[in-house]
């Protein structure tokens, strides 16, 4: 577990607490996983990503838990990519509609 020093801001402390939880990956509990989810899709700055990839402790359950969540496309995602295939389809529609 990360030592956090007197001083260090409540950033540093937060990104001690999720790799602390990220060590016990993936024998975690539902709200630790939501928790931790959270922290990498909303919290964290690229320096805390940077930080948490590249400490050798939690590599492998980095790379597992990345794989089993992040790498994937979840349904926000899938939302916008399909309004912009149906907005760049109906723009060429509309683009071609006096040509037809």
């Amino acid at each position: 577990m990360t030592t956090i020093a007197k001083g260090d801001s409540a950033a540093a402390v937060r990104r001690a607490h999720i790799e602390a939880a990220l060590s016990r990956y993936p024998h975690i509990e539902p709200d630790t996983l939501a928790d931790l989810l959270h922290w990498f899709r909303k919290e964290a700055s690229a320096i805390d990503l940077r930080v948490v990839a590249a400490d050798p402790r939690l590599e492998a359950r980095y790379q597992a838990f990345k794989a089993d969540h992040l790498d994937r496309l979840h349904g926000a995602n899938l939302f916008w990519i399909a309004a912009a295939a149906l907005s760049a389809g109906m723009l060429a529609l509309w683009t071609f509609w006096d040509v037809l």
